[in-house]
């Protein structure tokens, strides 16, 4: 017997109880093949863990994990603006105390400190924003090669590390390109 689901999603205790119990059951009594743990399939041409998905079946899947990415990122983002929102407001009470008690080394110390926190939380959101972005670009690939066309290129073409022209998104990266512009090497 399976365990079934409820009504709002989730699993039913007591039938997952009873099938544990009948697993350890036969884990201790069973036949030799029933002790080994083993799951055998007593009709292989009615399972679907043996038979072969068409790439149709294999886009649907790769596609779920894409919009769950897809979603993180838009979650991470949400996050980040919050970041700013209230990071700003800290920023403006600190200045508007500094300012009215003329406790202008105490302001500045708090400022810096807000800043450094805000530059180490955005440091954190890029390198966990890129990670999502690489496998955004490798289930792009995969869907684009399962499907014979190029039906996803978002992130390929105009996302972080993107083949076509760099995204101004880094600090660093728009600090290196407006050095290489102020000086050119020579010879080049």
């Amino acid at each position: 017997m399976e365990a079934r689901s409820t009504m709002n999603g989730g699993l039913d205790v007591a039938k997952a109880e009873a099938a544990l119990k009948r697993a350890a059951r036969k884990a201790i009594h069973g036949t030799r093949e029933e002790r080994s743990g083993r799951f055998l399939l007593k009709d292989a041409h009615e399972s679907t863990c043996e038979r072969q998905m068409d790439a149709k079946e294999k886009i649907a899947i790769i596609m779920e994990e894409y919009k769950a990415l897809r979603a993180e990122v838009l979650q991470k983002n949400t996050v980040l603006i919050q970041i700013f929102v209230v990071s700003g407001t800290i920023g403006a009470g600190i200045l508007g105390a500094m300012i009215q008690y003329r406790a202008y080394t105490a302001g500045f110390a708090m400022l810096s400190a807000i800043l450094i926190l805000v530059i180490l939380a955005l440091w954190m959101h890029a390198l966990q924003i890129r990670v999502v972005a690489r496998r955004l670009r490798e289930i792009e690939m995969e869907i684009n090669k399962l499907a014979g066309t190029p039906l996803l290129k978002w992130e390929t073409k105009h996302g972080l590390k993107s083949e076509g022209p760099q995204r101004v998104t880094d600090f660093f990266h728009l600090a290196k390109n407006i050095a290489r512009r102020v000086h050119p090497r020579r010879g080049r």
